[in-house]
This record gives structure tokens, C-alpha cells and sequence, in this order.
């Protein structure tokens, strides 16, 4: 097998319900968390999926309004950057390119992140709200 610097969960219904239900996916997601490396999740996704499961436990964390259900710490935020627990967080599909610099952000640093969103004429702050 691979190995992977990261796993991201996409969001959406019923996407997220599936990757809820998806024995394997869990499995993945969970040795990714014992081996210290990022997981990432959008949209629906941080509360279907990572909370469902604890995967999220007492770290901060968001998600799509209404799917909030078992974040403990569920905070609002557009992004939501758990560096303790190296989840990665993002509210909805309006906010995947501040969630997708986020996480590049996290896994190359700031300067390629900088560089990334310079280059797609966008101006990378770390997330408000």
C-alpha cells in the first residue's frame, strides 16, 4: 500500500452518508489518525463522518449548518485548522479553495501555499469567522 500524507472526505448528501457507512473508509481514516498524519473533511462530512465515528473528539472543528450533530467543539468557522489532532476542517462547498490552501498550508507550509494562491490570483490569509 501507499502512503499518504493525508485523506480528505468530501461532503454533500447523500456522499457523506456513504462515506459514513463505508467500513473500509473508516478504517482508513483511522489509521491515518494513529499514524499522526492529516485528515481532512468538507461540507457535511466532519459531522457525518469524522464525529460519527470520533474522529473528532475535543478538538475544534466545522461544518455545513445542520450537520453539526456530535462536534463537540463545533465552532462555525469557515476553516478550522486542529493542529493537535491534525484534522482539517471546512464549512461548505462555497469554502473549498480556503480549505483546500488550508491543508496545503498544512502538509508544505506557508510559503507554497502563498505561492499556490498568488498564482490563482487569490490572497492566502489564514481563515476567519
Amino acid at each position: 500500500p501507499t502512503r499518504r500524507s493525508s485523506d480528505l472526505v468530501p461532503g454533500g448528501l447523500p456522499g457523506s452518508e456513504y462515506c459514513r457507512d463505508s467500513k473500509p473508509l473508516i478504517a482508513l481514516l483511522r489509521e491515518q489518525q494513529a499514524a499522526g498524519r492529516y485528515i481532512g473533511a468538507i461540507c457535511a462530512a466532519p459531522g457525518f463522518v469524522l464525529a460519527t465515528h470520533g474522529i473528532i473528539t475535543d478538538g475544534p472543528a466545522t461544518g455545513y449548518p445542520g450537520c453539526e450533530a456530535g462536534i463537540r467543539n463545533y465552532s462555525g468557522r469557515d476553516v478550522e485548522h486542529d493542529a493537535a489532532h491534525r484534522i482539517i476542517t471546512g464549512r461548505g462547498p462555497g469554502l473549498c479553495l480556503s480549505f483546500a490552501l488550508e491543508l496545503l498550508r498544512a502538509l508544505e507550509g506557508p510559503q507554497v501555499a502563498s505561492k499556490v494562491a498568488e498564482g490563482m490570483l487569490i490572497t492566502a490569509q489564514a481563515p476567519t469567522r
